[in-house]
């Protein structure tokens, strides 16, 4: 926008994207469920403006009892909470490079599924974290990636619409379960 749109900012309005409140704590216990069931996909959340990546990254942690897709032009992210989660990962679409990242401090961690599995490791930041890895072939694992953690992690994988065009079908959905 130029200078002069007339768009203004409140001394009010949040400008970090932190609403100071939680799904959890808001509606009817209808609205609480269809936001644990259903996936909300967040088209441009990624491959911008990194303040605004990292924005999108807490509104993920702060909102986690919601399945949000954050989505860019080259990849997705998703939070993985606290426990196992199995992903099956859609190949035709994504990877092959993925990582996990620990936004909320040190997590230990066990993966299957992966070039470079974990077994049991510490990942943190400002020293190892799990980025650069890779899903392996259906020909050499079950198509699953199986990951335990003690902490939520962010979960990344590369999506290629090349892929995409090619094998003639709709996004990426990577399950989680």
């Amino acid at each position: 926008r130029s200078l002069d749109s007339g768009c203004q900012l409140s001394a009010t309005q949040p400008i970090s994207g932190g609403s100071g409140s939680s799904v959890g704590d808001q509606g009817s216990g209808f609205e609480r469920r269809w936001l644990r069931q259903h996936r909300i996909f967040v088209a441009g959340a990624l491959g911008g403006r990194l303040d605004h990546e990292m924005s999108n990254m807490s509104a993920m942690h702060e909102f986690d009892e919601t399945n949000i897709v954050l989505l860019g032009r080259t990849s997705m992210a998703v939070l993985i909470p606290p426990g196992t989660t199995v992903i099956r990962p859609d190949l035709r679409a994504e990877g092959p490079s993925c990582g996990l990242v620990p936004l909320t401090g040190p997590a230990r961690v066990t993966t299957s599924g992966l070039k470079w599995n974990l077994d049991g490791d510490e990942i943190t930041f400002g020293r190892f974290i799990s980025t650069s890895n890779e899903l392996l072939p259906v020909e050499v694992s079950s198509g699953e990636v199986v990951i335990t953690t003690d902490r939520a992690l962010v979960w990344t994988t590369d999506i290629s619409k090349l892929r995409l065009d090619q094998a003639g079908e709709g996004p990426p959905l990577t399950v989680c379960s």
